[in-house]
């Protein structure tokens, strides 16, 4: 569970990074194991815009 919640947070500063010129409100991630959902995290885009700036994250 613990490297499945740290690549949420990969996958979601990455699409908020790579994809920032669209109109991307609220990033939803899923994890499935054999076809069933055991994680789901969402954000919204501006929450994780002020944590790349001004959060734990910055820089």
């Amino acid at each position: 569970m613990d490297a499945v919640m740290q690549d949420n947070i990969l996958a979601m500063f990455s699409i908020n990074y790579k994809m920032a010129d669209q109109s991307i409100m609220e990033i939803h991630v899923y994890a499935t194991w054999d076809g069933k959902t055991i994680f789901h995290s969402r954000a919204h885009q501006m929450k994780l815009q002020m944590e790349r700036d001004y959060g734990i994250y910055k820089s």
